[in-house]
């Protein structure tokens, strides 16, 4: 099972600290809400960011997401969420947090 914080804190290229409730990756109790999400791998305290999306509801965006191979393959166990409904505020903390973790899913290696 895992151990984790019920929230963390993620930041930006630009020092922006962005806070995100943690979730199980499976958690299929997701609200429709927009936000900005991360899938991450926890290893020990911290969390390894594999994949940075944004979407206008929550709740329908993993049912088929287009990455899910990847999460697979780099053992992909929590979804980090930050709630966020202004489409452009998303748009611009995805960028933001792509550029400073550069994540593996997202191909910006």
């Amino acid at each position: 099972m895992l151990t984790f914080a019920q929230f963390i804190a993620l930041t930006g290229h630009s020092d922006d600290e962005y806070t995100f409730e943690v979730k199980a990756l499976d958690d299929a109790d997701l609200e429709a809400v927009g936000a900005v999400y991360a899938i991450t791998r926890q290893e020990d305290d911290e969390h390894v960011v594999l994949y940075v999306g944004h979407t206008g509801d929550l709740s329908d965006r993993f049912k088929r997401h287009h990455k899910t191979e990847c999460f697979d393959e780099n053992d992909a166990d929590c979804l980090c969420v930050h709630q966020d409904a202004d489409k452009r505020s998303r748009l611009k903390k995805e960028t933001d947090l792509i550029k400073g973790y550069r994540p593996v899913c997202n191909g910006a290696q």
